[in-house]
């Protein structure tokens, strides 16, 4: 693994992930899933981002995104403090998912936010 990408999981790793009160899930079912997840990580670059094979991370300031390719599967889990976070990182991760996968996309199950949204209950 180069330099640049154990330090960039280094500093993704959950207990470094920004606080999560919503958390949405969806899938893309495409051939490529994997290179899907390279591509998106890589046009994250200004974001903090990791990628290792079949999985990635996006670190945005309002909230964080985990690709994963399962076969001709790409899940997509995202995460935010607040539904207006949550609805931001799903707007620019389509965004940029329909850029990537112009020629690839078969079908994107929508809506992306909420995709199945869940906030932890209220701490006393």
């Amino acid at each position: 693994m180069p330099h640049w990408m154990a330090s960039a999981m280094h500093s993704l790793r959950a207990d470094r992930m920004p606080r999560v009160a919503l958390i949405s899930h969806s899938r893309l079912e495409t051939e490529g899933a994997d290179e899907l997840v390279q591509r998106l990580c890589m046009s994250f670059v200004a974001y903090a981002t990791a990628y290792s094979g079949r999985r990635g991370q996006i670190r945005f300031p309002f909230g964080w995104c985990k690709l994963e390719a399962d076969g001709p599967t790409l899940h997509i889990t995202a995460g935010a403090e607040d539904l207006a976070g949550l609805e931001r990182v799903d707007g620019i991760v389509v965004d940029r998912l329909k850029r990537v996968a112009r020629r690839q996309q078969r079908e994107l199950i929508l809506p992306l936010s909420p995709w199945s949204a869940s906030a932890p209950p209220p701490s006393t």
